[in-house]
């Protein structure tokens, strides 16, 4: 599998929630599960690494057409 497929699956999966409620913020995603969302890259990147230390992340503003990287 390539990666980051199942991440931007788990991203379209929960948009309508995440943009509900985070329009705007920063959502990172490794293994299929939301690892942390934040205000910016850097608070959210913090978290997620925190929580699942030497992983990759899929990371992106959530909200239509978002810009999006892969921190590995």
């Amino acid at each position: 599998m390539k990666i980051g497929k199942i991440e931007m699956k788990t991203y379209n999966k929960s948009s309508h929630e995440l943009e509900r409620n985070h329009l705007g913020k920063v959502v990172a995603i490794t293994d299929g599960k939301i690892a942390a969302i934040g205000k910016d890259i850097n608070s959210t990147l913090k978290l997620a690494e925190k929580r699942y230390p030497r992983k990759t992340f899929y990371v992106r503003k959530i909200g239509k057409n978002p810009e999006a990287i892969f921190i590995l």
